[in-house]
């Protein structure tokens, strides 16, 4: 892998982060601004990114591949879930904090970051079975991971199920299957408000460090936590189980690979708009992407030699 493309896709991560933090900091982006910006991404600009993801198209040819990568994303998430919410208790977190660590440790970046490593990795294969699995991250954390959060027990099932990513992600999963192409200009335009999604994502992580020190993300052990298990426990585990059963290449490193990544910015966006520990999301997502620097190409090279 030419891993400037993996310091490039960084530099661009750290160059928004701190245009929101010095936005924030001079008062251009206010708290009002930034909440409306957060209920905008939701509500909007993220179903909008959903349904331009239908227009990706998925050969006849990769079918038992598809099926086989859709498999592996399953049994991540439910393992991981389940794993991390077992975790939670152990180490005795309060209730809002436990709730946002698991959606931090099970849910990565794996579409703006594992995207282009997939396609660089193994091309437009890579980058097909990277979207199959970014599928499964939508299906848990658009019901699962949104409806933990916001505290689901008190709200109904309907409140959680029916919202516009979920109708949109339903949408998409209807236009794939039966493979349904949507006008050019319609692609093109839910490509352009989705495309907004990341940008605007780094820049509320940003103004979520203001009035943060650095010291306190260092000193923060919940957030090495959520480091340890996102960036290395668990793909480590799911490199030593898919060579156990011998899943094919390239998903098993594919598969491998996108478990490894840091933890997605929607797991702030979320948390800010529900009011659930925002300030610790941004600090583990700001600390796993730093860290992810070192543990990505490390799991990469694993991932050639094992």
């Amino acid at each position: 892998m030419d891993y400037s493309v993996l310091i490039s896709l960084m530099i661009k991560v750290a160059l928004l982060i701190i245009s929101g933090y010095i936005l924030k900091k001079t008062g251009i982006l206010t708290e009002t601004v930034e909440q409306g910006i957060s209920g905008m991404i939701l509500k909007f600009i993220l179903p909008c990114s959903v349904l331009a993801s239908a227009g990706n198209g998925f050969g006849k040819g990769m079918a038992s591949g598809l099926l086989i990568m859709g498999a592996s994303a399953l049994l991540y998430y439910l393992a991981a879930i389940g794993l991390t919410g077992l975790l939670g208790r152990i180490f005795k977190l309060g209730e809002e904090k436990r709730r946002i660590f698991i959606t931090l440790t099970v849910f990565a970046n794996t579409a703006f970051l594992g995207y282009p490593i997939s396609q660089e990795l193994y091309g437009n294969e890579g980058f097909v079975y990277a979207v199959v699995y970014n599928m499964f991250y939508q299906l848990f954390f658009f019901t699962y991971g949104i409806g933990l959060i916001r505290g689901s027990r008190e709200k109904s099932l309907r409140s959680v199920l029916v919202t516009p990513a979920n109708l949109a992600l339903l949408a998409m999963i209807c236009l794939a299957a039966f493979h349904i192409t949507l006008p050019d200009v319609l692609q093109d335009t839910l490509s352009s408000v989705g495309n907004m999604m990341v940008p605007l994502s780094m820049l509320v992580i940003g103004c979520s460090l203001v009035g943060m020190r650095p010291i306190e993300m260092l000193k923060d052990r919940q957030c090495y936590l959520v480091s340890a298990f996102r960036l290395l426990v668990y793909p480590l585990l799911a490199l030593f189980l898919l060579r156990l059963f011998r899943v094919s290449e390239p998903i098993a490193s594919l598969s491998v690979i996108l478990a490894g990544l840091p933890s997605g910015s929607l797991n702030v966006i979320v948390a800010k708009q529900y009011h659930c520990e925002g300030d610790f999301a941004a600090r583990s997502v700001v600390q796993t992407m730093v860290l992810g620097v070192v543990t990505i190409p490390f799991i990469i090279w694993l991932c050639t030699v094992i």
